[in-house]
């Protein structure tokens, strides 16, 4: 059994591995759409040079390649993925703009939104700063080798060069600038990068409210499901797990367990000293409760431990360790603590069977105990 901060830094966990997944899923769109694109153009429906699509889908399928190995071959839950796919996306956007210029000049918003989706402000501020640097060296690259924004006016797919070889003595009367390096930082690529800014910005709200919703909603999730006094999982939550859950595993085994005279302690000495008992006897149920041994607390002093796949003799060694560790002491109340214990197993999909059977067991376990004692 989990406190609610172990529960919630595994539900992180599992959404860091969604979240890589997602990412990968939109690599793969990405490369589809940018496919699409490509046979568009051999068939001349975009007016796009063909060697430029074609070196950027080749560029990008190279920088796939990555990914795949890693979902492949490494936990896709370690911290260092993410920022190696963001910073692979912010690549393969600074390549096909350095390309295609002015016909993928929205892509840079791209690192952003595959950012946003793993909640955490660090990831999107890593990829913001990452896609400036690339957009910088991209807006240089694409100035020279890139299409060339005159290709709108003139209906064409050449670059900067094509047009300076070929606009030469009279022809061109207009001078090209010498010297574009401080141009394109200013005029270029310094809006971009403060439009981007804005973006993460707001983005960055975005990410805190889900990140506070989400945390809002995995301790109300954790209150539903979890008794409060004990940190065991209550009632509602073995209801649940009876219908979705216990009906698909294989094979389970069920421990009944039931605190003798609890009544009696109560009236002679306060319902103080019986709570404490209660919380004693949970703590040594929740010692031995792991992913695959989940205990409940069904009644007052009732509690139902239910050990998936056992293997032979697994559930009476685990009753016999709570049954040595309640021996061992007497709890904070200096009052031994007694209980009654009765265990079934069988299917998964007789979950309400092996409770009630594990029940029967438990009363006859204390009628006994009551017998010895007479």
């Amino acid at each position: 059994m989990n406190t609610f901060s172990k529960l919630y830094d595994t539900e992180l966990h599992n959404q860091e591995i969604k979240s890589n997944k997602r990412t990968l899923m939109g690599f793969c769109w990405f490369f589809l759409t940018l496919l699409l694109v490509w046979v568009l153009t051999m068939i001349n429906f975009f007016l796009i040079s063909k060697f430029l699509i074609s070196l950027s889908l080749g560029f990008t399928v190279l920088l796939l390649i990555p990914p795949v190995i890693i979902y492949k071959k490494t936990d896709l839950s370690s911290p260092w993925i993410k920022y190696l796919f963001l910073a692979l996306i912010s690549i393969i956007c600074s390549i096909i703009t350095a390309l295609l210029t002015y016909h993928a000049v929205l892509i840079f918003v791209m690192p952003l939104l595959f950012a946003i989706q793993y909640r955490k402000r660090q990831a999107l501020w890593f990829s913001f700063i990452f896609n400036t640097i690339t957009m910088f060296i991209s807006s240089y690259v694409g100035f020279y080798y890139g299409l060339c924004d005159l290709n709108l006016l003139l209906e064409s797919t050449h670059t900067r060069n094509w047009y300076l070889q070929t606009m030469t003595g009279s022809f061109l009367q207009i001078p090209f600038n010498e010297n574009p390096m401080f141009i394109i930082a200013v005029f270029e690529v310094l809006p971009r990068t403060l439009i981007l800014l804005i973006f993460t910005i707001m983005l960055q709200y975005t990410i805190i409210r889900s990140h506070n919703d989400a945390l809002r909603i995995a301790e109300l999730t954790y209150r539903k499901d979890m008794d409060a006094r004990t940190k065991l999982y209550n009632k509602n939550k073995y209801e649940d797990m009876a219908v979705n859950y216990y009906p698909s595993v294989g094979y389970i085994a069920v421990a009944f367990w039931d605190l003798n005279n609890l009544k009696m302690i109560n009236d002679n000495f306060g319902h103080a000293v019986g709570d404490s008992l209660i919380q004693t006897m949970s703590e040594k149920l929740l010692a031995v409760s792991n992913e695959r041994c989940r205990t409940y607390r069904v009644g007052g002093d009732e509690f139902l431990l239910i050990l998936d796949d056992p293997a032979p003799g697994e559930i009476n060694r685990i009753i016999q360790q709570v049954k040595t560790e309640l021996s061992s002491g007497t709890g904070t109340t200096g009052l031994r603590i007694l209980a009654a214990v009765g265990s079934a197993e069988g299917c998964g999909a007789d979950i309400r069977s092996l409770v009630k059977k594990a029940d029967a067991a438990m009363y006859s376990d204390k009628a006994k105990s009551k017998e010895g004692r007479s």
